[in-house]
């Protein structure tokens, strides 16, 4: 088994690191070890993949900005290399699915104000490059909302469910889902 983790430190009162990490467990999940650090001082949430043929991902959301960079290790996991940016700011946490036809599909939330919803992006060479951003739903009236997750259905449908605090349609916090 294999997670994302991160650490959260304060070094100075005016500066805060985190790093992100994948921790792995070698007996189902009774014990972790062997942390590999993906990416330092700036990365909290990661979003992770393993593609078919091996290829690690990870979506990685920075403290700074809250962009997402991108990361990709090909060898299980065991060393990491940052290839960029894939999101603006305010555009995070987020998911990454391999799907049935070999691309890759990124979703994520946008905090942007006036711009809240949920974006994606998909990648047809296991995410060594990206197609332009667009918006999967609009949350229009929202503050808060994101952290979405998709899967895609045995007949090719995708369903990407989200959380919101509020939209015109429904005021209170809900999960959403587009399919």
């Amino acid at each position: 088994l294999a997670a994302s983790i991160y650490d959260w430190r304060i070094p100075q009162e005016s500066s805060r690191k985190s790093t992100s990490y994948l921790i792995f467990s070698r007996d189902d999940g009774k014990t972790w070890g062997e942390a590999v650090e993906i990416a330092a001082d700036d990365y909290n949430e990661t979003a992770l993949v393993r593609l078919k043929s091996g290829r690690w991902l990870a979506a990685i959301r920075t403290h700074e900005d809250g962009h997402m960079d991108l990361s990709s290790s090909e060898d299980e996991g065991r060393s990491w290399s940052l290839s960029g940016p894939v999101s603006l700011p305010r555009q995070h946490p987020g998911h990454l699915l391999e799907l049935s036809d070999g691309r890759v599909l990124l979703t994520y939330g946008i905090r942007e104000r006036g711009h809240y919803g949920i974006g994606y992006r998909v990648s047809g060479d296991q995410g060594r490059t990206w197609n332009a951003p667009e918006h999967l739903t609009h949350l229009e009236g929202t503050k808060d909302g994101g952290y979405p997750a998709t899967l895609q259905l045995d007949d090719g449908t995708l369903v990407t469910a989200y959380y919101s605090n509020g939209v015109i349609q429904h005021r209170r916090y809900h999960m959403g889902v587009v399919r």
